[in-house]
């Protein structure tokens, strides 16, 4: 491309105010260093080969503006918050902003609301310090949020590995984890067991039937079951013919059991128990 004349191969942030330049200029240093020193031109520190200078455009008078460039492959900052509208626009596609090979580290807070698009999808590696989603969140492959994951509403999908180091915060919904929670320390959780809250109320009279044909096992876990080592429990199948309200089946075709719902039948049997002591006590 021809060159401008007046412009002379200056750098832009320090020739003609809020002009970029479409020709040649051989005067943009590929480093900071050999630049004139100036504090308008700086290294991208995220670009460790050369180029990675970047220069600030100025303003009309003579401000310095919140974008700088470079040479081509130095790089951009913008530099305060950015926005970018597609409203007006033709993005048949829906991808009003894509990022490519590098991938997207974000320092600081990622905010996504999206009021046209019902999903918004995150996928190969991200690293972010807090992610705040008001719709639906679709991450896949390795996600590490370091600041926790805060969901206001709609549903949120991991597919791969999700670290959460700061916590996870379910403002509204439920939380379904279709695999294993491991948790190095406590979990703590309660269950809704409100009186208003039930119908059709009737007091458990066949805990001892019950708690007679239940057995409890040790065993080994094979193969098949994602686990080691020696384990204790009962059996889904006997524990589904008797309460088959406290078994359910899993996406794999396997049983598990819930064994809350085998306390009150415990309950009932140590009372009975108690009274069936009393009772002999008192002869």
């Amino acid at each position: 491309m021809a060159s401008i004349t007046g412009l002379g191969g200056e750098i832009v942030a320090f020739t003609y105010p809020s002009l970029i330049k479409v020709a040649d200029n051989s005067s943009l240093p590929p480093t900071a260093s050999l630049g004139r020193g100036a504090p308008g031109v700086f290294n991208n520190p995220n670009r460790t080969a050369s180029p990675n200078a970047n220069a600030i455009l100025t303003d009309g008078i003579g401000q310095a503006s919140s974008l700088s460039i470079g040479l081509q492959n130095a790089g951009a900052e913008i530099t305060g918050p950015a926005i970018i509208n597609g409203s007006g626009g033709n993005f048949t596609d829906g991808k009003l902003l894509t990022v490519c090979n590098g991938g997207a580290y974000i320092e600081g807070e990622l905010f996504v609301k999206d009021e046209f698009v019902r999903t918004n999808s995150i996928c190969g590696t991200t690293n972010m310090c807090r992610l705040n989603v008001d719709q639906t969140l679709t991450v896949t492959g390795c996600t590490t949020l370091n600041g926790g994951l805060n969901v206001a509403g709609g549903t949120s999908n991991f597919t791969g590995c999700a670290t959460f180091n700061g916590g996870i915060c379910v403002a509204a919904g439920d939380l379904t984890v279709n695999g294993s929670i491991n948790a190095a320390n406590d979990i703590t959780a309660f269950t809704s067991s409100d009186k208003r809250l039930k119908n059709n109320i009737i007091k458990i009279d066949d805990s001892n039937n019950v708690i007679n044909k239940l057995n409890g096992y040790k065993y080994e876990w094979n193969e098949k079951s994602n686990k080691s080592g020696e384990g204790v429990g009962v059996i889904a199948q006997e524990v589904q013919e008797l309460i088959p309200s406290a078994v359910r089946e899993n996406q794999d075709g396997y049983l598990s059991v819930d064994y809350i719902k085998l306390i009150p039948y415990l309950i009932e049997e140590v009372k009975s128990l108690n009274n069936r002591i009393k009772t002999l006590e008192s002869k």
